[in-house]
């Protein structure tokens, strides 16, 4: 009798525990974002082949794409190496024509997060300032865990709209 109780107890602590992790992971694949919004597969822009992390200089990892109509040249770099965790950071934005004119005068909307887990930002990034020379200053920026993560950018500029999405690995 005392065997099957405490097998009984065994499995229950087990069930439990397998809800538990359940639970835990099926929170994480909200589709609620930081800010209210949603994030799916349909609405989202579809991301080209992710992008490793080009170079890593004194401020940190930097990345190039192209924008995905080829309007314009971006490149994206971190304030920091490597990317932080839990913590506010910025990122600096150069943004450039094919032929390789700067574009000064550029609207920037900043989105993006984890795709695969079906949530963005838990912050709410966005450009802050036009540094000139086509440098474009992104603060608010946060990741609460490691992964493959996403950003967004939608770039307005001499009458024309693009957008480029950068895929990197947050360690």
């Amino acid at each position: 009798m005392r065997n099957n109780r405490q097998i009984k107890t065994g499995q229950w602590i087990s069930v439990c525990l397998l809800l538990f992790i359940g639970l835990t992971l099926l929170s994480c694949s909200d589709e609620k974002t930081a800010t209210g919004g949603k994030v799916s597969q349909a609405v989202a822009p579809q991301a080209k082949a992710p992008q490793n992390i080009a170079a890593t200089t004194a401020k940190g990892p930097s990345m190039t794409q192209v924008s995905n109509k080829g309007l314009f040249q971006l490149i994206l770099q971190s304030d920091e190496a490597p990317l932080p965790l839990n913590r506010f950071h910025n990122w600096t934005v150069r943004i450039a024509t094919p032929d390789g004119r700067l574009v000064d005068d550029a609207t920037v909307m900043v989105y993006g997060g984890m795709t695969a887990h079906k949530h963005g930002f838990p912050s709410n990034p966005r450009v802050t300032e036009n540094l000139g020379n086509g440098r474009y200053r992104i603060e608010g920026v946060k990741f609460n865990m490691p992964g493959r993560w996403e950003m967004w950018l939608n770039v307005r500029a001499m009458g024309k709209d693009d957008k480029v999405i950068f895929s990197f690995d947050v360690p």
